[in-house]
């Protein structure tokens, strides 16, 4: 089983209200970080099976923000999601996949918006 911490890097604000959820994996923060409120990064999500729900068990796996990041209010980190050194993800967004270093994400589900190596579509 994996460690089951929260690790935050130095000089990161994490906004009121946040919830930060590591269930037998481990969630990383970069430093220099910007999480707005509301956010919602957890390690471990239920499973979606047929059985009734009290029943069902938990899949998960680390999360990991880079460096420099900064996270929009409200934004949802679901398991497995590694977010890239200077990227951004918008206000709402729910992140479902990795997003690369440099860029900016938006959306249900996140996508990319823009890149430090292109303007803005």
């Amino acid at each position: 089983m994996s460690d089951s911490r929260i690790l935050v890097g130095e000089m990161t604000y994490i906004g009121p209200n946040c919830f930060l959820g590591a269930h037998r994996h481990p969630l990383k923060i970069g430093r220099d970080c910007m999480i707005g409120a509301r956010c919602y990064l957890i390690t471990a999500n239920h499973e979606t099976c047929a059985k009734p729900y009290r029943e069902q068990g938990f899949r998960g796996a680390d999360v990991v923000i880079g460096d420099n990041v900064w996270l929009g209010c409200g934004v949802v980190v679901l398991p497995g999601v590694n977010i890239g050194d200077n990227a951004v993800v918008g206000a709402g967004a729910v992140v479902t996949k990795d997003v690369p270093a440099g860029e900016t994400w938006a959306g249900i589900p996140a996508r990319a918006i823009s890149s430090v190596n292109r303007s803005q579509t």
